[in-house]
């Protein structure tokens, strides 16, 4: 199964490819920009998904090619415009859930607590975090 992870809500955009289970390709759009966190991109710059496009042309593969995107629920829209031929193939997640899995499952603990608190608030409450 090829899955191709899409992340960078209006800054630090990543592409990652998992093939089989097993990442094999990732990069963050500033590696490639060489602009810090990626903040400053033209609109062109962000539908271009160059990171992602990346991932996929080092494999040798085509969007074709793609089972599974992945990506949280603040994904920038371009993403999504971008890969519209892969719609039914898109899941998005629930980006503080994003937060807290990146934090739980490289962890090694079987039960956690994670606290999440990052810049955007809650989409959940509607309430920022001050």
């Amino acid at each position: 199964m090829n899955i191709l992870s899409l992340g960078g809500s209006w800054h630090d955009f990543f592409g990652c490819l998992i093939v089989d289970g097993e990442i094999k390709y990732a990069i963050e759009d500033e590696r490639l920009s060489r602009l810090k966190h990626s903040v400053g991109l033209s609109d062109e710059m962000i539908l271009n998904c160059n990171a992602a496009m990346y991932c996929l042309e080092a494999a040798g593969l085509q969007l074709k090619d793609i089972d599974l995107i992945m990506g949280n629920d603040t994904l920038h829209p371009g993403f999504t415009w971008k890969f519209r031929e892969l719609f039914n193939k898109t899941r998005l997640i629930n980006h503080h859930l994003a937060h807290a899995s990146s934090a739980f499952y490289p962890s090694g603990f079987e039960d956690a607590a994670v606290l999440v608190i990052d810049g955007s608030g809650s989409r959940s409450t509607r309430k920022p975090v001050a």
